[in-house]
Formats: C-alpha cells, sequence, structure tokens
C-alpha cells in the first residue's frame, strides 16, 4: 500500500456537496498511474453484470480492457448511522476488506487481487465506501473439496485469524487452491474456542467421524464449542 490521494468529491456524483465532502483513494495491489481516479468514477458510474444487490451490498462485475474488475459497494455499512459514527475513528469496511485481501495473499493464500478503496466522508463520517478488485475465477465449493477448505481455514487461523462470515459459500475452488471471499479478517480473541467455531459454521451437519477427519479437535472442548454454536444459532 503506497499512494495515498485525497481528492475533492467528483461532480458526476453530487455537485451540491462538492465543498462539504472529499474522497480518499488508497491504493493496494494498484497505482495512481494504472488506475488512475477519472478511471476509478468512470467505473462506479459505468453499468455491468450485479453480481449481488440487495440491502447490504451492491456487488459488479465490470469489463475494462483485459481486466474483469468487481466493484463492492457494502451500502448497509455505509448508511448505518452507528456505522457512520464509529467511521470518525476508523475506516471503512471497504478498505478493511481490501487490507484483508492483501494480507492473505501476502500469506500465500489464494485471493482477489485488491486494486483501491474509495472512501467519501462528511462531517469525519464515512458515508460511502467502495472497494475494487480482480475477479478471481472459480466456483462453487463440493464435498470432495472440504479437505482443501480446511486447510485453507487452517492456515488462516493459524496467522491468528478468521473468516468474518465462515460459510462454504464465501469460498470458492480455483486452479491455484481454495480462495477465501466477500470477507473481513476477524482478530482470535478466543484462542481455540475461536477456532472451533470457524470449522463448525463450515462443517456442523457432518458425521462426527468426518467432522473430525477435517479437524482433530480436543473431544472435551468441542463438546462446549457444539453447545455455545448451538446456542448462538
Amino acid at each position: 500500500m503506497k499512494y495515498h490521494y485525497l481528492l475533492r468529491h467528483h461532480a458526476l456524483l453530487d455537485e451540491s456537496e462538492e465543498f462539504i465532502q472529499h474522497d480518499r483513494i488508497t491504493y493496494f495491489e494498484s497505482t495512481p498511474e494504472a488506475f488512475p481516479p477519472s478511471l476509478i468514477y468512470l467505473l462506479i458510474e459505468k453499468e455491468g453484470q450485479d453480481l449481488k444487490n440487495n440491502g447490504n451490498s451492491h456487488v459488479k462485475l465490470v469489463q475494462h480492457g483485459q481486466q474483469r474488475i468487481v466493484v463492492k459497494e457494502p451500502k448497509g455499512k455505509n448508511k448505518r448511522l452507528q456505522s457512520r459514527l464509529i467511521s470518525i475513528f476508523k475506516r471503512s469496511r471497504a478498505f478493511y476488506a481490501a487490507q484483508s485481501l492483501l494480507f492473505v495473499r501476502n500469506a500465500s493464500i489464494e485471493a482477489s487481487r485488491p486494486l483501491c478503496v474509495l472512501e467519501r466522508r462528511r462531517f469525519g463520517m464515512i458515508v460511502y465506501s467502495v472497494i475494487f478488485y480482480e475477479y478471481l475465477e472459480g466456483r462453487a465449493i463440493q464435498k470432495g473439496d472440504f479437505p482443501a477448505l480446511a486447510d485453507t481455514v487452517k492456515r488462516i487461523t493459524d496467522l491468528g485469524y478468521g473468516h468474518s462470515d465462515c460459510h462454504q459459500g464465501n469460498f470458492i475452488y480455483t486452479d491455484h487452491g481454495i480462495a477465501p471471499i466477500d470477507f473481513v479478517l476477524k482478530k482470535n480473541w478466543f484462542g481455540k474456542l475461536f477456532v472451533d467455531f470457524q470449522y463448525l459454521k463450515l462443517f456442523h451437519a457432518l458425521p462426527e467421524q468426518e467432522f473430525r477427519k477435517l479437524y482433530h479437535h480436543d473431544n472435551s472442548r468441542i463438546v462446549i464449542s457444539r453447545g455455545l454454536f448451538k446456542l448462538k444459532t
């Protein structure tokens, strides 16, 4: 992460607030020369293939030359008052998502390449944010992928973190291995209990014998973890 640009609010989006809002662009695995602000605003406006569009997020796939780029706006976080107030002291979810992608890639775990993040503040609060990352080809997880999936989760938890929404739909099988998607890394503050929960979220429906093959756990602790997991879900 080498470059930070502070830019006046772009007229295409909302001229009326040009003088009280600023856009901050943070580059991760790209540069202002390769991914200039003019292109960023163009891709925000450009129509693409909607991958998801609900109250929580709008995710679209756009084509730029040979690149297939995902543009993701976490709408729920951007609009929620509590999130806006917290953002006075923190960065956006889009920023932490890009940071998480970069972190796992640096640990040699397959993941999308984060390009940049745009954040807009009003009165110190983040009111709009969007992340740009390269589209990663892959397919849905199948039962035969479970050992590789368990290994990927182990590699992440061994780093002291976990997937923020750990379920099978948030991992894909690619040509280079299992890749986590749609996540922000969560710090492990609860030790082995936290790790238990990561595996239970993925494999709780499996018979105990199959679960044990994927996750070598302590018998007495996993009983407690299963009980807490059932209460939570």
